[in-house]
């Protein structure tokens, strides 16, 4: 009986002592939380976190001209991106890297946006959204805020969404050049579930096109094979014009990939740097088209009587930038057959 006492009394003692520790721990929880509140509230998040659990990386780059290269993660540090490749983006690996957004008082133009960058997308990147990269100049309007997941309306954020049809060989596409109109804020909510970026390739003919409202398109896109295409220049509109300028037109046809996209300016190329276009001055500023040029699809561009270069800008069928031509198109005066040749061509130009 004795042993059986001294047993009990000794599991009483233990009890009680990890009771002890139990409570000395909740007290210095409670003198913590104490302090985070006397402090303002709960603990600051790390400087490359934000709300919404969206953390932001950026590098200033020089040359070839002057840009900030920001990247948005969704998921923040727990994201599969941040996980996978993070190392990469600080020191002492490459430390030219840094936490945060660019500066949008200083890089005000959205020259480029990468969507589901380095293969981040929505899938790869789950349960978070698809990864992207925007490259920002100095010349332009406002950036868009909160890297791009709300913008600012002007001729550099403008909005392309698509839809695939699951069971129809269709696709519909929208395009806002303003997405602080009342328009989109009333509709912009049933584009919520649609794809970034144009339609795939393969959907290389316009069987319908309207406008909803002012600096809004909304285009049907269907297949049209090989053996049906008609190849000459057909009178599909594009417009790559700036607001309220005199106009021209130039006959384009894509038979080089997935889609290619033309930024035009008013500024001829330096004939000592071959600089043009997003590098000092008004006349400098991007004018980008509406949409892209699809794969297969002649079309007309209308584009401003005072452009006089334009940058191609080629994509993948993910809608990633693939390819940034290294020279300008210099005469946009006559038809373009944008094929290999043509490319080639063009990257000896300069």
């Amino acid at each position: 009986q004795m042993c059986i006492r001294d047993r009990y009394q000794r599991r009483v003692r233990g009890i009680n002592r990890a009771n002890m520790k139990l409570t000395a721990t909740a007290m210095l929880l409670a003198t913590l939380a104490i302090a985070v509140t006397a402090q303002g509230g709960a603990p600051h998040l790390p400087a490359w976190v934000t709300s919404g659990t969206v953390s932001y990386v950026h590098q200033v780059i020089t040359s070839p001209g002057d840009h900030c290269l920001e990247i948005t993660i969704p998921g923040g540090t727990d994201s599969p991106f941040w996980k996978d490749e993070g190392w990469k983006y600080s020191a002492p690996v490459r430390p030219e890297w840094g936490p945060g957004q660019c500066d949008h008082t200083k890089w005000k133009t959205l020259d480029s946006k990468t969507t589901d960058y380095d293969g981040y997308t929505a899938v790869k990147n789950a349960p978070y959204a698809g990864v992207f990269l925007i490259k920002y100049g100095l010349e332009g309007e406002t950036a868009p805020d909160a890297g791009g997941f709300s913008a600012t309306a002007n001729m550099f954020s403008t909005l392309v969404k698509s839809y695939v049809h699951p069971t129809e060989p269709h696709c519909e596409m929208v395009t806002c050049r303003d997405v602080t109109g009342s328009w989109w804020k009333a509709n912009g909510w049933r584009y919520n579930t649609w794809t970034s970026g144009p339609c795939p390739g393969k959907f290389n003919f316009v069987n319908e096109k309207d406008a909803p409202a002012p600096n809004v398109e909304h285009q049907t896109m269907g297949v049209k094979t090989a053996d049906s295409m008609v190849d000459t220049f057909a009178d599909v509109p594009i417009h790559c014009n700036s607001q309220g300028a005199k106009t021209r037109t130039i006959a384009v046809v894509n038979k080089l990939s997935d889609s290619i996209k033309l930024r035009t300016c008013h500024k001829s190329v330096d004939p000592v740097t071959g600089w043009a276009c997003n590098h000092g001055g008004p006349d400098s500023e991007f004018i980008d088209c509406a949409t892209h040029i699809q794969s297969g699809i002649s079309a007309v561009l209308e584009i401003d009587v005072a452009a006089v270069t334009a940058l191609p800008v080629l994509f993948a069928p993910s809608g990633a930038v693939d390819k940034v031509s290294n020279c300008y198109m210099t005469d946009l005066s006559k038809p373009v057959t944008m094929d290999q040749a043509w490319w080639d061509a063009l990257q000896k130009s300069c």
